[in-house]
Formats: structure tokens, C-alpha cells, sequence
């Protein structure tokens, strides 16, 4: 007979214990001393699993004063 789990019951019972890692890359182009344009691509990997839990991509302006 096969066995069924519970996804609720084993969770709680056997908590996962998760590894992950931040993974950033950073591109800007600056236009003159004050003005800067740039964009932030972020992953984060989680190591126990070996597998990407998400991935942004952030466009952003830097004004110095």
C-alpha cells in the first residue's frame, strides 16, 4: 500500500533547514560627476537545494548634490 504525506503535518513536524546565498551584479554609467543611471540584477541561491530562489532586476538613478 502506498504512502500518502500530509504536506501540513511533515512541515511542521520536520521543519527544512535552508542554506542561501546572495548573489548581486552591478552595471552604471555615469553621464557627469552628479548624474549616474545604473541597474541591479540580484539573485538569491539557495545552497542546500542547489537551485535559484529568485532572481530582480532594478533599474536605479543616483543624483549627487
Amino acid at each position: 500500500m502506498p504512502v500518502i504525506e500530509n504536506a501540513a503535518v511533515t512541515f511542521h513536524e520536520y521543519p527544512s533547514l535552508e542554506f542561501g546565498v546572495p548573489v548581486a551584479l552591478f552595471c552604471e554609467r555615469t553621464f557627469n560627476k552628479n548624474i549616474s543611471l545604473g541597474i541591479k540584477v540580484q539573485t538569491y541561491i539557495l545552497i542546500s537545494v542547489g537551485s535559484f530562489e529568485s532572481i530582480s532586476l532594478n533599474p536605479y538613478v543616483k543624483v549627487n548634490f
